[in-house]
């Protein structure tokens, strides 16, 4: 069966001193990605990928502590674990098709966050 392992990132150099000691004394929470059904070789189910990498990565960073809060280090935090999920994630996978989409995307990102 294949599957990929997403874990949430530990953010302690945005979370401060009080809140990474509290992350590094729990173990990170994980998450299984399936991808038997779909042909990585494929750029439809390489998008297909990428978007259940997109979804278990917001999953993975929302049950990180403090998460339901919506200060501005809480999102920074999300935001942080979230890329940090998404591309380790689409590395560890190490499909050319997959990593394409996940390049193509974050370009795009790029380009909309321009003035």
């Amino acid at each position: 069966m294949k599957t990929l392992l997403l874990a949430a990132a530990v953010i302690a150099a945005i979370a401060g001193p009080t809140a990474a000691q509290t992350r590094s004394e729990a173990p990170a929470p994980k998450l299984s990605v399936r991808y038997a059904d779909l042909k990585l070789d494929d750029p439809q189910d390489a998008r297909v990928m990428l978007g259940r990498i997109r979804r278990a990565a917001v999953d993975v960073c929302s049950v990180t502590p403090g998460a339901a809060s919506n200060d501005s280090a809480t999102i920074l935090r999300f935001e942080a674990c979230y890329r940090k999920a998404v591309t380790d994630a689409v590395t560890t996978l190490n499909a050319a098709q997959v990593t394409a989409a996940f390049k193509a995307k974050a370009e795009r990102q790029e380009l909309a966050r321009l003035p």
